[in-house]
C-alpha cells in the first residue's frame, strides 16, 4: 500500500536493465497512488522512459501523454519524450515543441540544447541543427559522446567535410558512450 517502495524497486529493476520487472513495479506502484499527482506524475514519467527501452513505444507515448496532463511543464520528461519521438523519426514537430519548452525552462542545460538540435536534424534543417548543438557543446557537452557525435553528423549532412565531421566522431568515440552506427562511419570514411 505504499507507493514510493513501488517507485524505488522499479528504479532498481529498470537500472539492472530489467524492464518487464521495472514495468511491473510503476504500474502497482501507480495503482496504490492515492491523491498524489506529484506521485502519479512519477510513475507515469517512468514507465515512459521504461517503455520506450522496452521498444513498446505506443505505450511509452501513452505513458508521456498521460504525465503531459498531470505536468506538461517538467522539462526533463518533455526532454526524454522529445528525444525518444526524435530517435523514432515521429511526430517531429511535436518532439520540437516540447523540446523547445525544456529549453525556454533550462536554456544552458546541454541534454536539453543537444535533443532540439537532433530533432532539427531529422527534419533536416541542418543550419539551425548546427546551431543548436554547438551551444550544447558550449554548455558542457563536448564531454557527451552523443552530443560529439551528433555535432559530427550535422558537420557532414552542411557541408560534407568528412574530416571536421572525423575530428567529432573520433572524440565520440573515445568517450566510449556513441551510438552503434558510428564505428559504421567511421569505417566508411576510412
Amino acid at each position: 500500500t505504499q507507493p514510493m517502495f513501488y517507485l524505488y524497486k522499479g528504479m532498481g529493476y529498470k537500472e539492472l536493465k530489467e524492464n518487464k520487472k521495472a514495468i511491473s513495479a510503476f504500474k502497482t506502484g501507480k495503482n496504490v497512488v492515492i491523491d498524489n499527482e506529484k506521485m502519479e506524475f512519477d510513475f507515469l514519467s517512468k514507465l515512459g522512459d521504461t517503455y520506450h527501452e522496452n521498444g513498446e513505444f505506443k505505450k511509452s507515448d501513452e505513458a508521456f501523454e498521460a504525465a503531459m496532463e498531470i505536468n506538461g511543464l517538467e522539462p526533463f520528461m518533455l526532454n526524454n519524450y522529445s528525444y525518444y519521438l526524435s530517435l523514432r523519426k515521429d511526430k517531429l514537430e511535436k518532439a520540437a515543441e516540447l523540446s523547445k519548452k525544456s529549453n525556454d525552462i533550462y536554456p544552458t542545460n546541454p541534454s536539453f540544447n543537444d535533443t532540439y538540435g537532433w530533432i532539427l536534424f531529422q527534419q533536416g534543417k541542418y543550419e539551425l541543427a548546427e546551431r543548436w548543438i554547438r551551444k550544447s557543446l558550449d554548455n558542457g557537452g563536448d564531454k557527451s559522446g552523443t552530443v560529439l557525435e551528433h555535432y559530427g553528423d550535422v558537420l557532414q549532412k552542411i557541408d560534407g567535410n568528412t574530416n571536421r565531421a572525423m575530428e567529432y566522431w573520433k572524440k565520440a568515440k573515445a568517450t566510449g558512450e556513441h551510438s552503434e552506427e558510428l564505428i559504421k562511419k567511421l569505417n566508411k570514411v576510412n
